[in-house]
């Protein structure tokens, strides 16, 4: 075998590895594990920590917003609540946006492949436009890897917070027009529980690479001999 060879071979595997490091490490849905784990905010909870409550699992005494009553449009940048709404009038857009940021018009992306590759460096949350029984509809930022949205009955989402972006309309072509939306994820994203599981991943993928890339050396220093 040539140089040229062994080198190239060297590459291929190395890229393989970097594959199969991404497939077990990123592509698998554990975020719903550590948010299935994680403890709901009551209203205490809230009052004691105001800040950063958004996309916690709703707990006690935390206000509904019933979609399916007759609901108010007074949107309120202070109050968090819990959406109760039917799950066919809450439907994807297939917008999504960074997680935990606020996001100006660039940060915004359609393509849901590139959202997949992208998760390697950060959580990506989606927009679902909620209607209400009123006939509005409301964008609901939400992150489906740690949430899933069923697909019939009546869902509880996580805690939400009434929010503005101007860009909503820029960056969704006009499909997102209203600035509001209800934010039910990026407080969560910003939270310990996300913040220990992106270390332990990243340590994870670190050292399954150096795993793999020590079995190859192995095996091609023993094919060899």
């Amino acid at each position: 075998m040539t140089r040229g060879t062994r080198q190239f071979r060297a590459v291929i595997f190395m890229f393989l590895i970097i594959i199969a490091v991404w497939i077990l490490v990123f592509l698998p849905p554990y975020e719903k594990l550590v948010y299935s784990k994680s403890t709901a905010r009551s209203s205490a909870d809230i009052t004691e920590k105001p800040e950063n409550n958004e996309g916690y699992k709703g707990g006690r005494d935390i206000p509904v917003l019933d979609a399916a009553a007759s609901v108010e449009n007074e949107k309120d940048p202070e109050q968090l609540f819990v959406l109760k709404i039917d799950a066919k009038n809450l439907k994807p857009t297939g917008i999504y946006r960074p997680a935990a940021y606020d996001t100006n018009a660039s940060s915004y992306e359609t393509n849901s492949l590139k959202v997949m590759l992208l998760r390697a460096k950060e959580s990506y949350a989606q927009y679902y436009m909620a209607e209400f029984a009123n006939g509005e509809k409301v964008p609901v930022l939400l992150n489906n890897r740690l949430v899933k949205v069923p697909g019939g009955g009546t869902v509880t989402l996580p805690i939400g917070k009434w929010r503005m972006d101007s860009n909503l309309a820029k960056a969704s072509g006009g499909k997102l027009a209203d600035k509001w939306y209800i934010d039910a994820a990026s407080g969560y994203e910003k939270g310990a529980d996300m913040q220990a599981f992106s270390s332990i991943r990243t340590i994870a993928a670190a050292g399954l690479g150096i795993l793999l890339v020590l079995c190859v050396m192995i095996g091609m220093f023993v094919r060899r001999r």
